[in-house]
């Protein structure tokens, strides 16, 4: 029996970054029946390729050793991931090892991820992770004092072209006074923030296509609004303060009674992922409506949570069209803005059993999906086939 080996995130040499609670409580003292590799990371397969123990990786993967390429904290859509694992599979072909010695472990579903050549695990780290860093943080145990200001709330920080639009209909539609809103525009790390000229150039097609008003969509899309730091550009200094900060969102979400999430990648059907932002209303006690990839809603069902089609049409999580999707939440939140803040605290109590149901599942599941046992399964499975 071996030990898994585990190559560091950030510096690519053996070891384990901390961050990875999931790996590091369930993974790092189990034992597998083959000698395991595993590298948990956000990026690429380039930068390890020039370690001094490459050759001994080499070596041990001719000797019936495993690789894991473990991209379950982020929803990277199969085409990026096969682009990061290029380099990585070249250096599989050029030594004629098997492609089913690696393994990929992704959040998004294998209807959705397709098949490879190579093998592929589900497996969703950042549910385990978020529900550690939630538990170990000064809010956990503490009773929430709910003082209801606003009918929602909606957080968006990264620039997309989902959430100008969003700013656009939350403007155009007369909603923005009834929420607590932030719309940072803050740029996303892995590529430069593009001027406003060149978004707005790139959001044409768009905005033509749907006949939006480009006036206001100019006016309000690219709109910013800050709840509390105009600081969201510093992405360290953010994720220390306030992503992984439950105090802020917590003393936001007190004043309202539902949270609008806006995924930062909601569009698109080849993606789906239960993130953090998902996460925050459940552990707030709030209801929720959802702009994400399609069937985010039965996704959360499956994984044993309770919706609110007794509160609002669902229908929009079965929308494959982006934009009808989209459109189906804002008719939702106007019938929702449209009742006294009297009667959505009735609603709220009303459903507090749910709430409350929602929280206690989401912190008293083991999110580790079973991965261990789902990895050894895949190596026996093909250690058998070249038995054959």
């Amino acid at each position: 029996m071996y030990e898994v080996t585990f190559i560091h995130s950030v510096t690519n040499d053996i070891g384990l970054h901390p961050s990875h609670t999931v790996i590091r409580d369930e993974i790092k003292s189990q034992q597998f029946s083959k000698k395991i590799y595993w590298l948990p990371t956000l990026w690429g397969t380039i930068n390890f390729l020039n370690k001094p123990f490459l050759k001994n990786l080499i070596n041990d993967l001719k000797n019936d050793a495993y690789f894991i390429y473990d991209i379950s904290t982020e929803p990277v859509k199969p085409d990026v991931v096969n682009d990061n694992l290029a380099p990585l599979i070249n250096l599989f072909k050029q030594n004629k090892i098997s492609l089913k010695k690696l393994i990929v472990l992704s959040p998004t579903p294998q209807s959705l991820f397709g098949t490879y050549d190579y093998g592929y695990l589900f497996f969703n780290s950042l549910i385990y992770n978020f529900v550690h860093k939630y538990k170990t943080s000064k809010i956990f145990n503490l009773t929430s004092d709910k003082q209801f200001k606003k009918h929602f709330l909606s957080l968006s920080r990264k620039d997309t072209l989902e959430r100008r639009y969003i700013n656009y209909l939350l403007h155009t539609e007369n909603l923005f006074d009834k929420g607590l809103v932030s719309h940072a525009r803050a740029g996303i790390r892995i590529r430069p923030n593009l001027s406003d000229v060149e978004t707005a150039k790139q959001d044409f097609n768009f905005i033509r296509r749907n006949n939006l008003d480009k006036q206001n969509y100019i006016k309000y899309g690219f709109k910013r609004h800050f709840l509390d730091t105009n600081a969201m550009n510093n992405h360290e200094l953010y994720d220390k303060l306030y992503v992984n900060n439950f105090e802020t969102h917590q003393s936001l979400s007190n004043n309202v009674f539902c949270e609008l999430v806006n995924e930062t990648n909601a569009y698109g059907s080849d993606s789906l992922f239960i993130t953090e932002k998902i996460l925050k209303p459940i552990i707030s006690r709030n209801l929720f409506i959802i702009i994400a990839n399609p069937f985010v809603l039965s996704f959360l069902r499956k994984l044993g949570f309770k919706t609110f089609p007794h509160i609002f049409e669902e229908s929009y999580d079965y929308e494959i069209d982006d934009v009808k999707r989209t459109k189906i939440v804002f008719e939702n939140l106007k019938r929702y803005c449209a009742i006294s803040m009297s009667d959505c605290k009735k609603i709220y109590d009303d459903n507090r059993e749910l709430l409350d149901y929602n929280y206690n599942h989401l912190l008293k599941t083991t999110w580790d999906f079973t991965i261990k046992n789902r990895v050894e399964r895949y190596i026996t499975k093909e250690s058998l086939q070249c038995m054959k």
